[in-house]
């Protein structure tokens, strides 16, 4: 047999991130958000194993749903993903992928069932017989991974997480469990497929914990997740952009290196906490370069800004405009180039969907946080589309808004 070499080009390639956590952690919120950015407009399914907690968020993002029931066993997870695949989803979220290991009927029940079937109640025959009883839920669970691992779209899978304990001798000479860290529940053959496995610890409401052992991040990865912050639909779009064959260093486009951006990031959000009046007065004093870093937080530092000045002193500043420039530093370009057929496409069917979302939202809080959510795709809107949609918002704030009586 001859065999050819080329030189190594990476091209398109499918992705599989995970994200762990305890109960609160923020991981369907998290995985949601993310897979905006990464599906580019493509559905987004949801699996959903949590007794129907998948639909918590159906009047904030738009996505296709189907529900898992028990028996979890690793071949009806393929069921479902092969059929989410199929439905034309471009991401698919699996919430929980837990089950599949410890849930009923998972890969751990299974063992349980066959040593069963194999020794009944002799113990000492159970004995003898439990790694042989591995070879069934185990030979099922290698072909749900490798048949994963052809599905053509980006998988984002959820995990619950529990805090791993160590019996360790203390000054007494006692043994007592110490901490060592959250840990993941599925098999670790599975964690060594994900192209990333982030983990939220508890109450963190999305932000990944970096120094934890079980996170996995490729250095190409780093610039993509390592922003300080929670998890964005923006890192899911970077992830897209570098799965389709896009260029990462570790660089960020403007040429900032990674630990700067971190600082820069970290910096803009102690400013913020002092007000707009301050974080007016930074924003202006950086550079082109470092705004392209601190404008993925932009949102945030506004936020916190305003919360600020609300708690602060009466003369707290009143601009509304705050970083009014952000979009085009002095600069950027005064112009832009008009959006061709797809791009102008694309924006009709985001103005069509938020709309709908818009209508279905019961409060104002709910539109307010929809907004914040899509904040990137609005602002990247030609001006026409971004006005007739902040319109639509406008309208809907004014039907939500609670009427005086008289």
């Amino acid at each position: 047999m001859s065999y050819t070499f080329r030189p190594a080009v990476r091209e398109q390639c499918h992705t599989l991130t995970g994200f762990a956590g305890p109960s609160g952690s923020g991981k369907t919120y998290s995985a949601l958000l993310f897979s905006q950015g990464l599906a580019e407009g493509r559905p987004i399914a949801m699996i959903d194993t949590e007794g129907g907690r998948g639909l918590h968020y159906a009047d904030q993002f738009d996505y296709l749903y189907s529900e898992l029931n028990a028996p979890f066993t690793p071949l009806r997870y393929l069921e479902a993903i092969k059929a989410a695949a199929d439905a034309g989803a471009g991401v698919i979220i699996v919430d929980s992928t837990s089950h599949e290991h410890e849930g009923p009927g998972g890969v751990l029940e299974m063992h349980e069932t066959e040593l069963d079937r194999m020794a009944g109640d002799d113990w000492r025959k159970r004995e003898a017989c439990n790694f042989g009883a591995w070879k069934k839920p185990k030979a099922e669970h290698n072909r749900f991974v490798n048949e994963v691992l052809q599905i053509k779209a980006h998988l984002v899978f959820c995990f619950r997480a529990r805090e791993k304990l160590k019996l360790v001798k203390n000054a007494r000479g006692k043994m007592e469990p110490v901490p060592q860290g959250w840990q993941p529940i599925c098999t670790s053959s599975f964690e060594y497929e994900m192209t990333a496995l982030l983990m939220l610890p508890p109450n963190s409401m999305g932000k990944p914990d970096f120094q934890e052992g079980a996170t996995k991040l490729q250095e190409q990865h780093r610039p993509i997740f390592n922003t300080g912050g929670a998890i964005t639909a923006d890192m899911g779009k970077r992830l897209a952009m570098w799965a389709a064959g896009a260029q990462q260093t570790s660089k960020d486009r403007q040429g900032i290196p990674n630990e700067d951006s971190a600082k820069l990031l970290s910096d803009a959000r102690e400013v913020a906490t002092l007000g707009r009046d301050a974080m007016n007065k930074h924003w202006q004093s950086l550079d082109k370069a470092e705004r392209s870093v601190v404008v993925s937080i932009l949102d945030e530092l506004k936020e916190t800004a305003r919360k600020a000045d609300e708690t602060g002193s009466e003369d707290a500043v009143q601009n509304d405009d705050l970083f009014a420039d952000d979009e085009a530093p002095a600069d950027a370009p005064a112009t832009e180039e008009p959006p061709t057929a797809d791009e102008r496409s694309e924006a009709e069917s985001l103005v069509s969907n938020m709309t709908a979302a818009l209508k279905r939202c019961d409060s104002v809080m709910a539109v307010d946080k929809l907004w914040k959510n899509y904040a990137d795709q609005i602002k990247a809107l030609p001006e026409d589309q971004r006005k007739e949609l902040q319109d639509v918002r406008s309208k809907r704030d004014e039907e939500l808004m609670p009427r005086k009586a008289g």
